[in-house]
């Protein structure tokens, strides 16, 4: 199974996360640029990796909720699933 998500700092496409048989894959956008010193460092290179917290929090919250798209009150991030297959 794969899902693939947006993920928005305000207004700016900062990167797609795709979930993969449990990997997680985060390729940066070109929009990153834009707001580097307002994001986490975690969020300026592309990962990989067995766990990713920020991002596990927020994917577990959608599905509990059935939802497509996520942000929370307390930051400006804001994650839209845009592909299951």
């Amino acid at each position: 199974m794969k899902e693939q998500y947006e993920l928005y700092y305000n207004k700016t496409l900062l990167g797609i996360l795709t979930v993969k048989n449990d990997k997680y894959f985060y390729e940066v956008s070109d929009e990153i640029n834009q707001v580097l010193d307002q994001i986490f460092d975690f969020l300026k290179t592309n990962q990989c990796g067995d766990s990713f917290p920020f991002f596990e929090k927020r994917i577990e919250d959608m599905k509990k909720f059935n939802l497509t798209e996520l942000k929370y009150q307390t930051d400006n991030y804001k994650l839209i699933k845009i592909s299951d297959e």
